[in-house]
């Protein structure tokens, strides 16, 4: 008799047991009231053309559209508002978001106004991209606090475009392996190489059309950023010849220098970077031949040397260079002082 009420208590602790666990995961997963009215603020202080935070309503804010939330604190840490098209102004009632580890505000229409510095209070944040936003003035120096950042784009093609002074908010953000500032206007930002320098992890760089300041490529001492995989600099004046530690780039595979003002010869030692698909050199005043270690380069799908003041045998550098590449689909040469007849070896890549 003891033992059959022995078992019943111990069954009925077990069931309260499991009843007081579910209630406290459920507490910990629901919607926290403070964040969920921040994000109220927000709404009412935007404009919504596209009606895409009609969700937006109601206490369990977890399930509105666009929003995560960690299902361990029930704070949000996901704020993916990408492509919403928003308007207005950003109401600084975001800032109690303070977990947030994921924020994208891309391809909204901010009218001009300058990214919030508030943003750089997220210290929990790894992902930003308030690109093609509308956003301008000056990138904030706060964006410098965001030391756990992997990715940032604040590129913004055809809108007004941020300006940057100077990259010392971009040195410390050591994390990064994404950066996007094209279409800015950082002609002020003498020190945006050096900066980069200090980004080990760095696979992306997109700095086109930024309005960077004449740079001497081949200043740096130490080549840091050595994880790069793209490095795109088109159309900027930079007025050097093309950089003595490319090779150091072992793992690149889109090169694109198009329109940067480079002199002097393409270096042998680019023959070095095997995993090259894409090189684009395109427009500037690079002399001499192709080098001879291309012909390493077997990877290649785009070969783009218009514009060049490139000079040799055309024939004779064709039999050499292109027999391994059997990927190449595009390759432009024109505007140069190219001489020989490309008939014999096309067939061969």
């Amino acid at each position: 008799m003891r033992s059959h009420t022995m078992l019943g208590l111990l069954i009925t602790l077990a069931l309260w047991c499991l009843v007081i666990t579910n209630n406290t995961r459920g507490t910990a997963a629901a919607c926290i009231a403070v964040e969920r009215d921040a994000l109220a603020t927000f709404n009412a202080s935007i404009t919504d053309p596209g009606g895409r935070l009609h969700s937006w309503q109601g206490e369990n804010c977890c399930s509105w559209g666009g929003v995560s939330c960690s299902k361990k604190t029930g704070h949000f840490v996901k704020l993916d508002l990408g492509a919403y098209s928003l308007k207005g102004e950003i109401s600084p009632s975001l800032a109690t978001l303070n977990r947030l580890v994921h924020l994208n505000l891309s391809h909204s229409d901010f009218d001009g106004v300058p990214i919030p510095e508030f943003v750089g209070s997220f210290k929990m944040l790894r992902y930003l991209d308030p690109s093609h936003a509308g956003f301008g003035g000056t990138a904030p120096a706060q964006l410098g606090n965001l030391s756990r950042l992997v990715y940032l784009d604040v590129g913004s093609f055809g809108g007004p475009g941020i300006t940057a002074d100077n990259f010392h908010w971009v040195y410390k953000l050591t994390s990064l392996r994404y950066l996007d500032l094209s279409w800015s206007y950082l002609a002020a930002s003498v020190d945006w190489l050096q900066a980069v320098n200090m980004l080990p992890s760095l696979q992306v760089l997109h700095l086109n059309d930024a309005s960077l300041p004449a740079t001497d490529l081949t200043s740096l001492s130490q080549v840091n950023f050595t994880s790069l995989k793209l490095l795109n600099l088109k159309s900027n004046d930079l007025n050097s010849s093309m950089p003595n530690w490319i090779d150091k780039l072992s793992g690149l595979s889109e090169l694109d220098m198009t329109s940067c003002g480079l002199s002097g010869m393409i270096p042998d030692d680019l023959g070095k970077l095997t995993s090259l698909k894409f090189i684009l050199l395109g427009d500037n005043k690079l002399t001499g031949a192709i080098p001879t270690s291309a012909n390493r380069l077997c990877n290649l799908a785009q070969i783009s040397l218009s514009g060049n003041i490139l000079s040799e045998d055309i024939e004779e550098a064709g039999k050499s260079l292109f027999p391994c590449m059997k990927w190449l689909q595009v390759l432009e040469l024109s505007g140069n002082k190219l001489t020989g007849n490309l008939s014999g070896w096309l067939e061969i890549s």
